[in-house]
């Protein structure tokens, strides 16, 4: 199967080039029904005005492709540089783990001075009020340091599900700027077509065109019929090249 850069461009250009086939057929079927002659003078300036057309279209047809390269360009510059971003906040960004503070040694019992325990006594409640305050502060830490914890884990959770979506769209933007040439290809030979058309039948408006008159009403419909497929089939162009989806 044909990659998504190509399947889309060759879709659209089978659409027009069945408008454009159906036109020439209808262009056709035109000239030879109605039959109308039209003069030298209107013939000449007809294809003079059809040959001036078409270089403005192809020319537009040009700027249109620079200005989408452009724009994607842009773009994608832009996404690379936001995914650069994200990746040296994440470099920088260092996790200290807290630093427990040193729990002093407990008080040594020191034997009361003629035989009196009311001073042991009191001494080892002292040491059991300490040690009970130090766990007390550990436990107010612990908590303290697993605040961040949880934030930090939202944080991530919230660049990672962003990067993956910048990521899914910096691809599709570097595919349509590959299938730049493949978008705008086909309104341009449109238009070359339209030019060739024109110049190859404007020096034979007094005496060609005259005798094969319905061969000049199906020529002359059948390019404006094209002209106005051209419009139509650059603008679905920038649409598909500049959509965010």
């Amino acid at each position: 199967m044909p990659s998504d850069r190509v399947s889309r461009p060759r879709t659209l250009s089978l659409v027009f080039g069945v408008y454009f086939l159906l036109m020439a057929i209808i262009a056709w079927y035109s000239g030879i029904s109605l039959g109308y002659h039209y003069s030298v003078d209107i013939t000449r300036w007809t294809f003079s005005v059809y040959l001036l057309v078409g270089v403005v279209f192809l020319v537009g047809i040009l700027l249109a492709a620079l200005w989408s390269t452009r724009y994607l360009d842009g773009r994608i510059e832009k996404l690379e540089g936001a995914s650069d971003a994200e990746v040296e906040m994440d470099e920088a960004l260092v996790v200290e783990e807290p630093i427990p503070d040193e729990v002093p040694p407990p008080l040594e019992d020191e034997p009361a001075p003629g035989g009196d325990h009311v001073d042991r006594d009191i001494d080892e409640l002292l040491v059991s009020l300490q040690e009970m305050e130090q766990e007390a502060e550990s436990a107010e830490e612990a908590a303290e340091a697993e605040e961040p914890e949880t934030a930090r884990t939202v944080v991530a959770k919230e660049k990672r599900v962003s990067g993956l979506m910048d990521s899914k769209q910096l691809g599709a933007l570097r595919k349509k700027r590959v299938a730049i040439a493949y978008y705008f290809g086909g309104p341009a030979l449109a238009a070359i077509g339209a030019i060739g058309i024109s110049a190859a039948m404007l020096p034979g408006s007094d005496a060609f065109l005259q005798s094969y008159y319905e061969l000049n009403t199906s020529l002359l419909l059948g390019l404006g019929y094209t002209f106005a497929g051209i419009a139509a089939y650059v603008a679905a162009s920038i649409l598909l090249m500049t959509r965010t989806k």
